[in-house]
């Protein structure tokens, strides 16, 4: 069986079905980011984050503000070397900060 054939309410078009969650989105994204930095390998995590976040894309049926990713336009943005910072401007959550200085100093 096929996912399309169990679940034919999930189809979006000819190319794509929609399925949801961190089951799914973490494969896709794991792949996507291991090609990234296999063709760009002096990205940084904060870059490669950058570049996933501003080529995402609206696809069909979107339910939320999540998007899909667009590898293509992310590839295209890091040979242009536009990848920027996605995390200036924010502060890291206090029990973060904490328990890594907590891991580092028991370390």
């Amino acid at each position: 069986m096929t996912l399309a054939h169990d679940l034919p309410d999930h189809i979006v078009d000819t190319t794509d079905i929609r399925l949801s969650g961190t089951s799914m989105a973490a494969p896709v994204t794991a792949g996507s980011v291991a090609l990234l930095l296999q063709a760009y390998p002096s990205l940084t995590p904060d870059q490669v984050k950058c570049v996933l976040v501003n080529t995402e894309r609206a696809y069909t049926g979107q339910a939320d503000t999540a998007g899909a990713i667009d590898l293509v336009a992310a590839f295209n943005r890091a040979a242009q070397g536009r990848v920027g910072s996605a995390n200036q401007n924010l502060t890291p959550s206090g029990s973060l900060v904490t328990g890594v200085a907590n891991l580092l100093a028991a370390w």
